[in-house]
């Protein structure tokens, strides 16, 4: 699960950090079907980039939430457990 604070839209883009095309392409040559590795991004506040968060989850056949409301956690992490214990990525639930 990757907890994102409001600098991570930044350090994607930011010379300092790791640009979101140079993510992508990490997370595909580290990726093993065998044992599969799923990003869990849930998005707080309204600067967050949720479409960038939702494209790297997605790539891992992970998902993005948008927390609006912490009682929405709870249903995250219901969500998150059904992704992990998913054992067909084509067939498990969408975030």
């Amino acid at each position: 699960m990757h907890l994102p604070d409001e600098d991570d839209d930044e350090r994607l883009t930011s010379a300092d950090g790791v640009s979101e095309q140079k993510l992508m392409a990490e997370l595909k040559e580290e990726n093993d079907p065998a044992r599969p590795v799923q990003v869990i991004g849930p998005a707080f506040g309204p600067d967050v980039d949720l479409p960038a968060l939702r494209r790297i989850a997605t790539a891992t056949g992970g998902a993005a939430y948008l927390i609006r409301d912490p009682r929405q956690i709870r249903e995250l992490f219901r969500r998150s457990a059904a992704l992990k214990i998913c054992d067909d990525p084509r067939r498990c639930p969408a975030g």
